[in-house]
């Protein structure tokens, strides 16, 4: 998504006073979002990560719980209700989108660790 940028001089080095397009790094908005090294890769989650999520939530609750805000007793675990899970990897690809949040799993060797 390219957004304008407040350009204070030219190729030239003049002052233009004009904006400028610059694109985001990551990208267009739809473009899959991957960071990558020799064994490890971020990327967002998606559904069917759900699984491999869900372990590694539900292994670590205790620790996590003391840094998240309290969940409604009426609002779907995304850690034991596929679809809540769905819902949330919908909301980071908006947020995403928006360029507002990006959220990444962590994979090494291409298995979910966080």
């Amino acid at each position: 998504m390219s957004k304008p940028v407040n350009s204070s001089s030219s190729s030239t080095g003049r002052s233009t006073g004009s904006a400028r397009l610059i694109s985001h790094p990551a990208g267009a908005p739809g473009a899959p979002l991957r960071l990558c090294g020799r064994r490890i890769m971020m990327r967002p989650l998606v559904a069917h990560d759900f699984t491999a999520w869900s372990e590694v939530r539900l292994r670590n609750g205790d620790w996590l719980l003391v840094w998240e805000p309290k969940r409604s007793e009426y609002i779907a675990d995304p850690a034991r209700d596929r679809e809540a899970f769905e819902r949330r990897c919908v909301a980071r690809d908006r947020e995403r989108q928006a360029g507002t949040a990006y959220t990444l799993g962590l994979f090494v060797d291409n298995l979910f660790v966080g």
